[in-house]
């Protein structure tokens, strides 16, 4: 519940207590305005973090399905019966640049996460 109230109190000018009251709400009002200020950039905070966590998200899902690519055509590979075809060594040739390129992105991915974050004591 939020109660508005308007006082008008006349006192001498330029009073002790005109000043001090003045000093009072103009200390409330920029309080206020910090709290607003912190409010803000907790939220503007939020929202960046969200996307980065989106974009990790991401980037973990599209390493799931590369690994299961990759599983596959292992599968296929230890499926294929006696010697080593051209096509069975072109499959091993793309499963070994798979692989760089798939270890290349986990460290990308790892190299975007900030670094721990000593905690906060108040």
């Amino acid at each position: 519940m939020k109660i508005d109230v308007d006082v008008n109190v006349h006192f001498p000018p330029d009073s002790a207590i005109e000043r001090a009251l003045t000093s009072i709400f103009n200390s409330l009002a920029f309080l206020k305005n910090q709290g607003v200020e912190l409010m803000t950039a907790f939220s503007d905070f939020a929202t960046k973090q969200a996307t980065y966590n989106a974009d990790i998200g991401a980037a973990i899902d599209g390493i799931v399905g590369d690994v299961k690519s990759l599983n596959d055509k292992i599968t296929e590979l230890q499926n294929s019966p006696g010697t080593i075809s051209p096509a069975d060594q072109a499959l091993l040739d793309d499963l070994v640049t798979q692989g760089a390129a798939l270890v290349a992105r986990v460290k990308a991915a790892d190299d975007l996460t900030p670094p721990v974050i000593p905690p906060v004591t108040i």
